[in-house]
């Protein structure tokens, strides 16, 4: 479920580039072929289809002594660097998978594969599960800087022009449409800004048993920490003691009353942005809030065995948004900010 340089950074990408000869097609063949080409691998190699991103095609691609991931971008290194050079400071920093190679025009990444496990009960019921969280977020925004790029709420106006075209989703995409300025004027006023992922999602996050790596950066940039730490709690937890586990682990102490009240706005923020991304994949599906009886905490501990219906998920954060933004918590989160700001204006 995901979307989308300074000269230094173009540099540093370039670095390890390399020119493949035969014409570029993103395929198994072609993932086999930069592999061997180059990383200098010889022997058997076979490549299958993994799925990925919006933007990318995935392949795993299997050598006699390791595994690799060979990520396809839809577009060239001068149109989109951004991906790349947060590819790269996430691999050196160590919370993204290594980064072996990448060509000139920028069309492909060659990556270290990640031995992720799936995520169980037992890991949701265990303080070092949410530590980890806290731990990859503090990584990621305590690092190198990314380069700029578009504010996440930039994206859900293009998803609405979608969602406002289909019968079925029109009325919702009119109600976030009112709604997304009442949240967008207190989110982009709040001054935090840091190297951010932008779509942390649990497709994003892979969790390998004692820490998360973290892949897909075509939303990252500069941006408001509090976004990537709102969305994680969004999907990962699920009762105030997982909270603030995780929150102890990224601020070491407790929070000010600032900084809940910008989460507070930012997990709004969030559950608009995903709300939309996630109900523009099947607009034609009909979207209907009242059908969505059970609580968010019973959808997500459903254990199917299966992904989430990304459909459902999307109505619930809707409903969770409309039921935040509409409380008396928003408000004061608000005042809290103003008070705040005005504070700091006035020393």
């Amino acid at each position: 479920m995901s979307r989308y340089i300074v000269l230094i950074f173009t540099c540093l990408a370039l670095a390890s580039c390399r020119e493949i000869s035969k014409p570029f097609v993103a395929d198994r063949e072609t993932a086999i072929y930069v592999v061997q080409h180059d990383l200098s691998v010889h022997g058997k190699v076979a490549a299958q289809t993994l799925q990925g991103g919006f933007s990318a095609k995935l392949f795993l691609v299997t050598t006699p002594d390791k595994k690799y991931v060979v990520r396809f971008l839809q577009e060239a290194l001068h149109q989109n660097p951004n991906e790349i050079a947060c590819l790269q400071i996430a691999s050196r920093a160590g919370y993204g998978p290594h980064v072996y190679s990448t060509d000139r025009e920028g069309r492909y990444v060659v990556m270290e594969y990640i031995n992720s496990r799936p995520i169980t009960k037992e890991d949701r019921n265990s303080a070092k599960f949410y530590r980890a969280l806290g731990d990859v977020l503090y990584k990621i925004h305590h690092g190198q800087d990314f380069p700029e790029k578009k504010e996440p709420l930039e994206w859900t106006k293009h998803d609405l022009v979608t969602l406002s075209q289909h019968e079925s989703t029109k009325n919702i995409a009119a109600r976030i449409q009112m709604l997304l300025p009442i949240v967008e004027r207190p989110f982009s006023a709040i001054p935090d800004r840091a190297p951010c992922h932008n779509d942390l999602n649990p497709g994003n996050l892979l969790y390998t048993g004692d820490s998360f790596k973290v892949i897909d950066f075509e939303t990252a940039g500069q941006s408001n920490p509090y976004f990537d730490i709102a969305t994680v709690i969004q999907f990962y937890c699920l009762t105030t003691k997982d909270e603030n586990e995780l929150l102890n682990a990224y601020f070491s102490r407790a929070l000010t009353k600032e900084e809940a009240a910008k989460l507070f706005i930012s997990k709004q923020a969030s559950r608009l942005w995903y709300a939309a991304v996630l109900l523009a994949i099947l607009p034609e599906v009909l979207s209907d809030p009242n059908l969505v009886t059970e609580s968010y905490e019973e959808f997500v501990k459903k254990d199917t065995g299966k992904k989430f219906d990304v459909h459902r998920l999307a109505l619930h954060f809707y409903k969770l948004a409309n039921h935040d933004i509409e409380s008396p918590d928003f408000e004061q989160a608000i005042d809290t900010l103003k008070t705040s700001s005005s504070a700091q204006r006035h020393r």
